[in-house]
C-alpha cells in the first residue's frame, strides 16, 4: 500500500450543515479556485486572525484610554477656568459701564458748575 499523502494523515472532522450554507461555502471555494477543505481551512483560520487583530486594537485602545481619561479631565478643567473668566469679564464690562456712567456724572456736575460760573460772570463765554 502507497504511503498516504500529508493531507492525508490529519484527522478528519466531520461537521453538519445546512445544504444551502454548504453550497455558499462550494461557491465560494470555487471562486477563489481552492478546494471546499481549504476554503473552510482558510476561512477558520481568518477568523483566529481576526479575533487576534481585534485583541490587539483592544490592547491598544485600552493603553490610550488612561490618555484620553487625563485629557478629558483637563478639558473640564479649561472649561471651569473658562467660565470664571467670562465671569470676571462680565463683572468688569459692569464695573466699566458704572464707571462710565459716574464720569457722565461728573462731567454733567462740572458742566453745571461752568455754566453756573458763566451766568455769574465768573467765567468768560
Amino acid at each position: 500500500m502507497a504511503n498516504p499523502t500529508p493531507a492525508q494523515s490529519l484527522p478528519r472532522v466531520v461537521i453538519r450543515m445546512e445544504e444551502a450554507f454548504r453550497q455558499k461555502l462550494m461557491d465560494a471555494a470555487y471562486k477563489a479556485d481552492r478546494s471546499l477543505n481549504a476554503e473552510i481551512m482558510a476561512r477558520l483560520e481568518k477568523s483566529f486572525e481576526d479575533d487576534r487583530a481585534a485583541n490587539e486594537l483592544a490592547e491598544r485602545v485600552s493603553e490610550h484610554d488612561g490618555f484620553l481619561d487625563d485629557h478629558a479631565k483637563q478639558l473640564r478643567e479649561l472649561w471651569v477656568h473658562i467660565d470664571t473668566l467670562q465671569g470676571y469679564a462680565t463683572l468688569l464690562r459692569e464695573d466699566a459701564d458704572q464707571a462710565d456712567v459716574r464720569q457722565k456724572r461728573i462731567f454733567d456736575a462740572i458742566g453745571k458748575v461752568v455754566d453756573s460760573d458763566r451766568v455769574k460772570g465768573k467765567l468768560p463765554e
